[in-house]
């Protein structure tokens, strides 16, 4: 499945997701193992999986994010993301002939607003606002020696997002999403700010108190 399918199916399953879930008390929180009463404050953390699309290429960036929780729906944190694998190659090449992969990752400042949190499967939009880089490196051997390049280009990114999301346990919360990714400020030959911006599918995992 390409990226863009993804993104396609993730927003039409939250469409029906959200029109389908059923009511639930607002004292209680559902969940698919047990139900508690929610907190007025929390906080979570854990991984996620990003899909998309970078220098004309379908590629995966793993990471995480954390956050305080608000009144049960306002989400202040932070999180950071990179390339799963850096094996990107754009076809620019160094004076001494060494063609680098492409390295890029970003973070920053991530506020969210949970809808209807105590519901089974309910809906958040997040946005993250921060930085990040571009960078390409090469590495070669001479003479026992290490002849290190690199090439860098500092970023501005935002990035909003629609988020299903699923209430496993008390503790636990899946969801599945798409945004997009606005990039500003790349200079890096080949690799300008629409070879980094881009539609996102995400795959997230919160481990907390909700």
């Amino acid at each position: 499945m390409s990226w863009l399918e993804f993104l396609r199916t993730a927003t039409v399953g939250a469409l029906v997701l959200l029109c389908g879930a059923a009511d639930a008390s607002a004292q209680r929180n559902e969940t698919l193992v047990g139900n508690r009463r929610g907190t007025d404050f929390g906080g979570f953390g854990g991984p996620v999986v990003k899909l998309t699309r970078v220098a004309g290429q379908d590629v995966a960036m793993s990471g995480g994010r954390g956050g305080l929780i608000i009144n049960r729906r306002l989400v202040i944190g932070g999180g950071g993301y990179a390339l799963a694998r850096d094996n990107i190659r754009t076809g620019y090449t160094f004076d001494n002939g060494d063609e680098p992969t492409l390295e890029f990752g970003y973070g920053g400042l991530e506020l969210e607003y949970i809808t209807r949190p105590s519901r089974l499967v309910h809906a958040t939009f997040y946005t993250l606002i921060g930085g990040g880089r571009a960078s390409y490196t090469s590495e070669q051997s001479q003479g026992g020696a290490v002849l290190r390049q690199r090439l860098d280009s500092d970023l501005f990114v935002v990035e909003p997002a629609l988020t299903l999301e699923l209430n496993v346990t008390r503790w636990f919360r899946t969801g599945i999403g798409a945004g997009y990714r606005f990039v500003d400020g790349s200079d890096l030959p080949r690799v300008n700010d629409a070879a980094l911006s881009g539609g996102v599918g995400t795959l997230s995992f919160k481990f907390g108190s909700f």
